[in-house]
């Protein structure tokens, strides 16, 4: 009896395992349109400046808000991302290898073959999943970030013991190789701090002042801003006299607002500009309140205050990765960091 020709062979191989290969396939398509909805959202995320997210925030649209809300931790949003897209490009590899592994088990060169197919999977998921994704993520960044922002935020809160996990982890490295790598340069800055001031500088103000300002490029925000417990804030409830009998005894130029809680900061209000209105008894005070700008409490002061100057804002609120209220700062509080207070460098 003849055996039948070889392509027949492969066609009940694969007749027989046509599910197995169909189901295959088609994850492989799944996940690499995964990869590529991933990468697209990365980019559209981090591709907002600064002008962005203050008119996200002050947008009445509840999704331009939630993608404010998001970056807002930037370091939980990134290592979702990363979370979820190391899996789907490790599946499409895996997938792919047990598909090629069960055709070519029995042809010579199964090797090279598999090889080959590992080497054209990875091509695709760098093109297919990766280039053109992030291409088009940047060029339509404001509609992907809308259409992806409630699905980002579940997967966020899915995800969030182990993100915080991999931050605090990265944040320990991160420390170390600065303490490391600065160390040895603080210590030599020091030295010829000590030098200068024996040869040139007179004991006192100049070498406090250039020790402060050794010290201002490795402080962050936490170091330097007042505590929570600190903060003078108002209610968005408060009426409009009793807004003004506050303002009058605290006497501040800049005074944070929240609503039911101070993890709920909506903005900030300018004494200044209740002036026009200071006569009327009951003035809606809350159309006044300006965005507020907010910053994590681990940026360095330096970085903050080159945001200042470029924002033109005199204050910041501080929160942790986690969005919780953690403090304030302000220019002044910056300023004092560098030359000290006032009174001492008086009395010095």
């Amino acid at each position: 009896m003849k055996e039948p020709p070889s392509f027949v062979l492969l066609f009940d191989i694969l007749s027989s395992q046509g599910l197995f290969f169909s189901l295959s396939l088609a994850g492989i398509v799944f996940l690499l349109f995964l990869s590529a909805i991933i990468s697209a959202s990365e980019a559209a995320f981090f591709s907002f400046g600064s002008r962005h997210l203050d008119r996200f925030r002050s947008s009445s649209n509840r999704r331009n808000q939630l993608i404010a809300d998001l970056l807002a931790r930037p370091r939980l949003l990134l290592v979702s991302f990363i979370i979820l897209n190391t899996f789907v490009n490790v599946s499409i590899i895996t997938l792919s290898t047990s598909l090629v592994w069960d055709i070519v088990s029995t042809m010579k060169f199964k090797v090279g073959i598999i090889m080959l197919a590992l080497s054209l999977c990875v091509l695709a998921i760098a093109v297919v999943g990766e280039f053109i994704p992030r291409i088009y993520g940047v060029k339509h960044n404001i509609l992907l970030a809308q259409r992806t922002s409630y699905l980002w935020k579940v997967w966020i809160e899915v995800l969030k013991p182990f993100s915080i996990f991999i931050i605090k982890m990265g944040h320990l490295v991160e420390k170390r190789f600065e303490k490391s790598g600065h160390q040895s340069k603080a210590d030599e800055l020091s030295h010829v701090l000590e030098l200068a001031a024996e040869n040139t500088l007179e004991e006192g103000g100049d070498r406090l002042f250039l020790q402060r300002l050794l010290n201002f490029g490795t402080l962050t925000v936490k170091e330097v801003m007042r505590r929570r417990q600190e903060i003078s804030a108002i209610r968005t409830e408060m009426s409009f006299q009793e807004l003004v009998n506050y303002i009058s005894k605290t006497g501040f130029a800049r005074i944070p607002v929240y609503r039911k809680g101070i993890d709920n900061i909506v903005g900030v209000l300018y004494p200044k500009d209740l002036l026009p209105f200071i006569e009327e008894k009951n003035y809606p005070w809350q159309n006044l309140i300006r965005p507020g700008f907010f910053v994590n409490e681990t940026i360095k002061i330096s970085s903050l205050l080159k945001d200042f100057q470029e924002k033109h804002v005199h204050m910041a609120i501080a929160v942790n990765d986690a969005r919780s209220t953690v403090g304030l700062i302000t220019l002044e509080d910056i300023v004092q960091e560098i030359i000290g207070d006032v009174k001492e460098i008086e009395t010095g």
